[in-house]
């Protein structure tokens, strides 16, 4: 039985907790790299119910209508629908790749053109951008916790601790944000099964991968979701009422040469919720400005030197947050791996 779990971090009295909270972040991203936020103040419950009604109706439209706004894998850019199959990111373990669909949407600021977006998002542009924006906060936050933990320095003029966050803006240079709605269908009779071999015959939904960007912000409404503890332990993440997950992603660890656990992750098909409803999820990912140097961040705590990392070899040159992101997105597209290769991929 695995003595690990994921740490529900309280933000209520936030003021006056803040070297506690941030210490209790900072021991969860060295020590698993996933945790549970309660009591925070953004995004509001009702905000978030009615981004999972958004979603639903969305992905409960014919494939034909979806597919009009596929997202574009040539463009430099992660927006749009994606269809069932379309990445695949353990194809060591996975036959077709991933049973999964979503919607992608690029920071959503107050200049921004969504006329390549369903009617159903456009009508709701406003609901969508004060959802994303109040996950954007909740994010911040989490960095300016880190900052401090990390013993990064303050601001000269202010004192705040942004070092983090500053090239984080929600309408900063490039976009710092993907909106993603997720649903995992449910699996009928004819649907290929593109589960691993190993003996509990688990029917993989989503292969196991690391998050590329910094932090990603999820909801849920049904368990699936595992993290990889030990080299043959899986563990199942709870779904706690109106708890923010965190997940920290493969560009924060990249960051700080390993110190912070990017968790290798995966969405299983679970035996008590088969054959009884889809799945959906609701996922937030954070990533710095585009140009942001993701190198030699100025903490005493950090390593000097960067491990060989799975995701991005050493001989891999990536300096900014836009190299590593364009590396990794183009490594989880299915269409572009070989069906005999014995790399593992990644998904934001």
């Amino acid at each position: 039985m695995s003595t690990y779990n994921i740490p529900t971090i309280d933000f209520s009295d936030f003021s006056n907790r803040y070297a506690t909270v941030a210490e209790q972040i900072f021991d969860a991203c060295k020590n698993i790299g996933f945790f549970h936020i309660i009591n925070y103040e953004t995004p509001s419950i009702l905000q978030v119910e009615q981004a999972f009604d958004l979603s639903k109706q969305f992905f409960e439209l014919p494939t034909e209508e979806k597919i009009k706004f596929k997202q574009d894998s040539n463009q430099k850019k992660i927006e749009g629908y994606m269809e069932i199959y379309s990445q695949r990111f353990d194809p060591k373990n996975q036959k077709k790749g991933d049973f999964k669909e979503n919607f992608d949407m690029e920071t959503l600021t107050d200049t921004k053109n969504i006329e390549h977006f369903p009617k159903l998002f456009q009508n709701h542009r406003s609901d969508l951008q004060a959802f994303s924006k109040g996950m954007h906060e909740t994010a911040l936050r989490v960095l300016e916790l880190l900052t401090f933990a990390l013993k990064l320095p303050p601001n000269d003029k202010t004192g705040a601790n942004d070092w983090l966050s500053s090239s984080h803006a929600y309408d900063g240079k490039g976009s710092t944000s993907v909106l993603r709605f997720l649903r995992y269908p449910n699996r009928t009779p004819e649907d290929e099964e593109d589960g691993s071999d190993n003996a509990d015959s688990e029917i993989i939904l989503a292969g196991q991968h690391t998050d590329f960007i910094m932090i990603t912000l999820l909801y849920q409404n049904a368990p699936g979701l595992q993290v990889r503890v030990s080299d043959d332990s899986w563990l199942t993440v709870p779904v706690v009422n109106n708890a923010i997950l965190v997940n920290l992603g493969g560009m924060f660890s990249y960051f700080t040469n390993g110190l912070f656990k990017s968790a290798m992750h995966r969405v299983i098909d679970m035996p008590d919720q088969r054959n009884r409803m889809d799945r959906y999820s609701i996922g937030y990912f954070v990533y710095p400005e585009t140009g942001t140097m993701i190198t030699n961040m100025p903490s005493p705590l950090i390593p000097c030197e960067r491990p060989n990392f799975k995701e991005v070899p050493k001989d891999i040159k990536i300096t900014t947050s836009n190299e590593y992101l364009d590396y990794r997105h183009q490594r989880s597209l299915a269409a572009k791996q070989s069906s005999n290769t014995n790399g593992e991929y990644d998904v934001i």
